[in-house]
C-alpha cells in the first residue's frame, strides 16, 4: 500500500537520543510530582482545619491549587514547559505560603510535615528541574523567602529555620542534579554525533571505492576487452557475433556510466535495464518476473540503482535467501517491487519493539525548459512493511505516474559489535550520570540535613546512641554503595537494604516522641535516598516494597506514641514527600537509559541507510564524472561496430580503439592502490604505446608529492593521445 514518503534528514530528537529522551522524562515526571503534590495535599489540608484555619478560604484555595496542578500537569505533557508556565506555578505556591497563617493548622505546621512545606518542596524542584539555571535559583530563594515568612507570621520561627535550611539545600541538590544530566547527557549527544559522522564517512568512502572497483572490473572484462582486440586487429572482419559482442559490452558500458552514447533521455526498456541488476550480485539468487515495460532513461536509471540497492540488502540482512524481482504495469502505474523468502522468525529488529527501518528509493521524471531531466528523491522511513509512492510524465504519449516500490527489510540476525557500541555508549553516559546525582543527593541530604539537626537534638532522643549509631552505620554503607555504583562495581542489594531497614526501625524506636516528625529523626528524609543506592539498575517492585516496609515501619511508631488526626496527616504527607522524589528519580533514570539506547539505536540505523544512500548517490555521481569522457569515445565506436556502420579492421576504427582502450586503462589504473598513482598511470599509458610500437623510455627524478587526480590526468593525458595502433598514422 503506498505511504507518504518520509524525510531524508534524520528527525532532531535522534541526532540527540540522549537528550531527547532527558527532555521527555524531565517534562513528564515534574508533571506527574505537581499533579499527585496538589492532590495529595489537597486531601490533607481538608482533613486538619482546627483554628486559626479559615474554611471558608481554605475551600476556594484549596480548589484553586488542585484546578492549578491539574492544569499544569495538562499542559506540560502535551506542550512541554514554558517560563511562563514555571513562573505562574512559583507565583502560586508563593501567595500560597504568605497564607499559611490562615491555611494551615499551628499543630500540623512544626516538623516540615506540613502539607504546605511539601507543596513549597516540590514547587523548587520542579523549578530546578525545568527552568534555566539564571530563573530557577532566583525562583527557588524566593519560594523559600516566602515560606519562611508565612511560617514566622504563624508564630513558629523554628520551622521557617528549618524548612527554609531544607529548601536551600533541595535548590541546590535539583540544581545540580540538573545541571550534571545536562552536561553529561549532552557530551554523550556530541560524542554520538561525532561517531556517526565519521562512520558514515567510512561509509561512504569504502562503498564509493567498492563500487570504483566493481566499475572497473566489468569494463576491463568486457569494453576494455573488445577494444584491445579490435586495436591489435585480432578480429578479422565483421560478424553477426561480433556485433552481438559490441553491444552487449555497449549495453555494459550505459549500465556502469548511466549516460547513454547519444544525447537525450528518451525512452529505454526497463525490464532490459532490471535483468542487468542481479549480474551485479553473482552470491544472490533471484527470480526475474518482468513485463516488458519503456519508461525515461532518467527514471530507468533511478528504478535500477534503488532496485540494486534492495537487492544489496537482502544479501547483507538475509545471507542465502532467495529473492524475488517483479515489475508490472497496469493503466497508470509502473511497480517494481523486491522480496525474499527469508523466515520472519529470523528478522533482527532495531529497536526492543520490533519495529524495524526500511528504505525507499523514489524516481521522477519531468520535462523542463531546459529539455528532459530527471530527478531522484531518494528516501526511507520507519516500519517492517514499506512503499513509496512518486509520480512522474512518461511524456506527451502516457502520462501515467510511476511508482517504484524497492523494499529493504529490518536487519536480521543479531547486530554487529559495531551496531551495537554507540547505543551502549551513549546509554552508559546517561546511566553514569543518574548514578553520580543519586549518590550526591543521598550523601549531601544525610550530611547535611541529617546530621545537624541529629546533633542539635541528640539530648531529646530517647536512646541518643542507638539515633547516633545508625547515622554512622549509614554513612559508612552508603558511602561504600556510592563508590561501588560509581565503579560499576555489582552490589549485593538485599543484604544492604536488610541493614538499613534494620536500622529506620531501630532509629523510630530510639527517636522519641517529640522527634517523631523532625528532621532529627533522619530516617524519614534520607533512607529513601540509600535504597535507591541499594537497588539501582534493578526493578522499581524491589525499591516499592522497600519503601513500603519503611512506611509500615514508621506507622507502627506513630501508632505506638497515641496519634490524633494531626499525627496522621502528617504522616501522611512524611510518607509522600521522603518516598515520591527518591522513586521519581529511580524511575526516571531507568527510563532515561532506556530510552537513550532506544533512540541510539534507532537514530544510527537510520544514518547508516542515509550513508547508504549517500554512497549510492556519490558512486553514482562519481561513474558519470569518471567515464563523461572515455565513455562517449568508447561508447561511439562501440555503437558503430555494434551497427555495422565500422569495420573492425579499418586502420582508423583500430586507432580509434586503441585511443579509447587507452583512456579506459588509464581510468583504470587511478584506482589502484599504489605508493606513487601519477607514476603507476604514466606506466601504464606507456606500456601501451610500447606495445603499439612506439618506444619510450620513462626515467623519474626524485619522489613527486601528492597530486590530484585532475591535474594526474593532464599529464598522463599527452601519453594517451599518442598512442596508436600499429600502422595507423599519426594521431
Amino acid at each position: 500500500m503506498p505511504a507518504v514518503a518520509a524525510p531524508t534528514a534524520p528527525p532532531p530528537a535522534l541526532d540527540s537520543p540522549a537528550g531527547g529522551a532527558f527532555t521527555l522524562i524531565f517534562t513528564t515526571i515534574p508533571a506527574l510530582l505537581r499533579l499527585t503534590c496538589g492532590l495529595v495535599a489537597a486531601a490533607v489540608a481538608l482533613s486538619v482545619r482546627t483554628p486559626p484555619v479559615e474554611t471558608a478560604l481554605l475551600l476556594p484555595v484549596v480548589a484553586a491549587l488542585t484546578g492549578w496542578s491539574l492544569w499544569y500537569a495538562v499542559r506540560a505533557l502535551r506542550h512541554g514547559f514554558t517560563p511562563a508556565l514555571v513562573a505562574g506555578d512559583v507565583a502560586v505556591t508563593a501567595v500560597a505560603c504568605l497564607l499559611i497563617p490562615v491555611l494551615v493548622a499551628p499543630g500540623v505546621l512544626p516538623g516540615e510535615g506540613s502539607w504546605i512545606a511539601v507543596l513549597a518542596s516540590t514547587t523548587v524542584i520542579n523549578a530546578q528541574a525545568t527552568g534555566a539555571p539564571r530563573w530557577s535559583v532566583p525562583a527557588g530563594l524566593l519560594v523559600t523567602a516566602t515560606y519562611a515568612i508565612g511560617t514566622y507570621s504563624a508564630g513558629n520561627p523554628a520551622e521557617a529555620r528549618a524548612h527554609a535550611a531544607t529548601l536551600l539545600v533541595q535548590t541546590g541538590c535539583t540544581a545540580m542534579m540538573t545541571a550534571v544530566m545536562r552536561r553529561r547527557i549532552g557530551r554523550a549527544d556530541r560524542a554520538f554525533a561525532e561517531h556517526q559522522r565519521l562512520t558514515g564517512e567510512a561509509l561512504v568512502a569504502r562503498a564509493a571505492r567498492e563500487a570504483e572497483r566493481r566499475q572497473n572490473r566489468d569494463l576491463h572484462d568486457t569494453v576494455l576487452g573488445t577494444l584491445t582486440m579490435v586495436g591489435l586487429g585480432a578480429v578479422a572482419g565483421p560478424s553477426a557475433a561480433f556485433r552481438e559482442r559490441c553491444a552487449s559490452d555497449l549495453r555494459t558500458l550505459v549500465a556502469v556510466a548511466d549516460v547513454g552514447p547519444v544525447p537525450g533521455d528518451g525512452p529505454v526498456r526497463l525490464d532490459g535495464r532490471l535483468r542487468t541488476v542481479p549480474d551485479r550480485l553473482p552470491e544472490l539468487r533471484v527470480a526475474l518476473d518482468l513485463a516488458p515495460c519503456a519508461v525515461p532513461a532518467g527514471v530507468a536509471d533511478a528504478i535500477t540503482e534503488s532496485t540494486y540497492a534492495a537487492l544489496s540488502n537482502v544479501v547483507r540482512h538475509a545471507p542465502g535467501a532467495r529473492a524475488t524481482l517483479r515489475l508490472t504495469r497496469d493503466a497508470i502505474a509502473v511497480v517494481v517491487e523486491v522480496a525474499d523468502d527469508a523466515p520472519a522468525s529470523t528478522r533482527a529488529p532495531s529497536r526492543p519493539t520490533g519495529t524495524g527501518y526500511a528504505s525507499r528509493s523514489a524516481a521522477g521524471w519531468r520535462p523542463s525548459a531546459d529539455g528532459p531531466r530527471c530527478t531522484r528523491h531518494p528516501a526511507w522511513a520507519p516500519g517492517s512493511d514499506w512503499s513509496g509512492p512518486v509520480s512522474a510524465d512518461l511524456g506527451a504519449a502516457a502520462e501515467a505516474p510511476v511508482q517504484t516500490l524497492v523494499g529493504v527489510p529490518a536487519p536480521r540476525g543479531s547486530a554487529s559489535t559495531e551496531a551495537l557500541a554507540a547505543p551502549a555508549a551513549v546509554a552508559h553516559a546517561s546511566d553514569r550520570g543518574a548514578r553520580i546525582v543519586a549518590v550526591a543527593i543521598a550523601l549531601a541530604w544525610h550530611i547535611a540535613i541529617g546530621l545537624p539537626a541529629v546533633l542539635a537534638a541528640r539530648a531529646e532522643f530517647t536512646a541518643p546512641v542507638v539515633v547516633l549509631g545508625g547515622w554512622v552505620l549509614v554513612l559508612a554503607a552508603g558511602t561504600t554503595a556510592g563508590v561501588l555504583l560509581l565503579r560499576g562495581t555489582p552490589l549485593a542489594p538485599w543484604p544492604l537494604a536488610g541493614l538499613l531497614l534494620v536500622v529506620d526501625a531501630a532509629v523510630f524506636a530510639s527517636a522519641g516522641e517529640r522527634q517523631l516528625f523532625t528532621a532529627a529523626n533522619w530516617v524519614w528524609g534520607t533512607l529513601g535516598w540509600f535504597f535507591v543506592l541499594a537497588l539501582w539498575g534493578r526493578r522499581v517492585a524491589g525499591l516499592v516494597a522497600l519503601l513500603t516496609t519503611h512506611a509500615l515501619i514508621a506507622l507502627v511508631a506513630v501508632l505506638g506514641h497515641g496519634p490524633d488526626g494531626i499525627d496522621l496527616a502528617r504522616y501522611v504527607m512524611y510518607v509522600y514527600g521522603t518516598s515520591s522524589l527518591p522513586v521519581a528519580i529511580f524511575v526516571g533514570s531507568t527510563v532515561i537509559v532506556g530510552l537513550a539506547r532506544e533512540r541510539a539505536a534507532a537514530a544510527a540505523a537510520m544514518h547508516t541507510m542515509a550513508a547508504e544512500r549517500d554512497a549510492a548517490e556519490r558512486g553514482l555521481r562519481e561513474r558519470r564524472d569518471r567515464l563523461a569522457l572515455v565513455g562517449a569515445t568508447a561508447g561511439r565506436v562501440l555503437d558503430e561496430l555494434a551497427t555495422g556502420q565500422a569495420d573492425p579492421d579499418d586502420p582508423e576504427v583500430q586507432r580509434r580503439c586503441v585511443l579509447a582502450a587507452a583512456r579506459l586503462r588509464r581510468l583504470i589504473a587511478e584506482s589502484d592502490d599504489v605508493p606513487d598513482p601519477l607514476l603507476h598511470e604514466l606506466r601504464a599509458a606507456a606500456d601501451l604505446a610500447e606495445r603499439n610500437g612506439l618506444p619510450i623510455d620513462l626515467v623519474t627524478i626524485g619522489s613527486p608529492p601528492p597530486l590530484p587526480v585532475e591535474i594526474r590526468r593532464q599529464l598522463a593525458d599527452p601519453l594517451t593521445g599518442i598512442s596508436r595502433a600499429p600502422g595507423s598514422g599519426p594521431g
